[in-house]
């Protein structure tokens, strides 16, 4: 099996504080976020600007790790989907 290792650089943070009450989408009134990156990784941001596009991975570390599937917005009259294709416990 191969393998890799992940480097935590910085965060999101937002005025959100509360998992229960936060929106599920951004287009559900969620507020704006931004990133927080840890100092010794500055020196290589320097050159990014306002406007510019970047690729940021972020990790959901409070998600459920023990759900595979759900009911879309909790409508139980529908099947259940799975949450992510490429999943394992």
């Amino acid at each position: 099996m191969r393998s890799f290792e992940v480097k935590f650089i910085g965060r999101v943070e937002s005025p959100l504080t509360d998992l229960e009450s936060a929106p599920r989408q951004a287009d559900e009134g969620a507020p704006e976020a931004w990133l927080v990156f840890e100092p010794e990784m500055l020196e290589g941001l320097r050159s990014v600007r306002s406007g510019d596009g970047l690729i940021v991975v972020t990790w959901l570390d409070r998600a459920r790790r023990d759900v595979l599937s759900v009911y879309p917005r909790g409508v139980t009259s529908s099947a259940q989907e799975v949450v992510i294709r490429n999943c394992y416990p």
